[in-house]
């Protein structure tokens, strides 16, 4: 038989048997207890990504000069990120510049974050640095796009032979003579001669090589363009003659003076080729 004692001892332990798993109840259901989630810390943000503030906006141009002539223009571009240097959708872009036209002044980002605009330099023909600043929800950067005068020059001589591959560089510079990089330049024959590759893009010294060769004789002229620019060479093309061989029928004639003797020049470049119409 169970004692008074025993049956006292066996309730207190099924009370604090009970308050424990009530306790236990109550922390399950977020009733109680220490709060155990792991919270990023900030500007990490762990698995949710980027919070869509804006952090920075980068620029880029797809030209850093237009000329003052024809009708150029450079697409401007601003990248926004975030903190995280996540990309922001969606973010309202405003352009401005201080001078020359712009085709946009309101964008929006697309997926990739980015907006464009596109300048030129509307019609004003002064040699002058154009900037552009893009903001979007206080933020901004600033990129400049120069307007300058333009001298193309064709480089190599105006003498050429027959059949040789001859090169020429156009040089492309702004009045000053610094060169002009990133620039599409065009190489014409107007006699329709060979040129390899007549579209190339100047290097960081402003040039651009062509190969050239003259298919007959006479008169040429190559046209580069480029930049707004247009300037000319002209071009004698003759015969490269390094040796003339000479041959006859007959090694000797009788004293008759009846027989004849047929004499056969060749006539050959320094490579050997027979020369026609020397």
């Amino acid at each position: 038989m169970v004692s008074d004692m025993q049956r006292l001892t066996l309730l207190s332990g099924w009370i604090r048997t009970g308050a424990m798993l009530a306790a236990l109840a109550l922390a399950g259901c977020g009733g109680g207890g220490s709060d155990d989630t792991i919270l990023a810390p900030p500007g990490d943000g762990g698995d949710g990504g980027g919070t869509g503030a804006v952090a920075r906006i980068t620029l880029s141009t797809s030209s850093a000069q237009l000329p003052t002539s024809g009708n150029a223009s450079a697409l401007i571009t601003a990248v926004v990120q975030d903190t995280n240097n996540v990309v922001v959708p969606g973010a309202t872009v405003n352009f401005v510049a201080d001078s020359g036209v712009l085709s946009a002044g309101t964008v929006t980002t697309d997926d990739s974050g980015s907006a464009q605009t596109v300048i030129g330099a509307g019609g004003d023909n002064s040699t002058r640095t154009i900037t552009v600043t893009a903001t979007s929800e206080g933020v901004s950067n600033s990129i400049q796009v120069s307007i300058v005068n333009a001298q193309l020059t064709i480089n190599g001589p105006a003498e050429v032979f027959v059949g040789a591959i001859t090169e020429y560089v156009v040089q492309l510079t702004d009045d000053g003579g610094t060169p002009i990089a990133g620039q599409v330049v065009t190489l014409d024959s107007i006699a329709e001669n060979d040129i390899d590759f007549p579209q190339r893009t100047t290097n960081a010294q402003g040039q651009a090589t062509f190969r050239y060769t003259g298919a007959d004789l006479g008169q040429d002229q190559l046209v580069a363009t480029g930049f707004g620019e247009t300037t000319s060479l002209d071009l004698e093309i003759g015969i490269d003659i390094a040796t003339i061989g000479l041959f006859t029928s007959t090694p000797t004639l009788g004293s008759d003076g009846v027989e004849r003797a047929n004499i056969t020049a060749i006539v050959q470049d320094s490579g050997g080729r027979v020369v026609a119409g020397a």
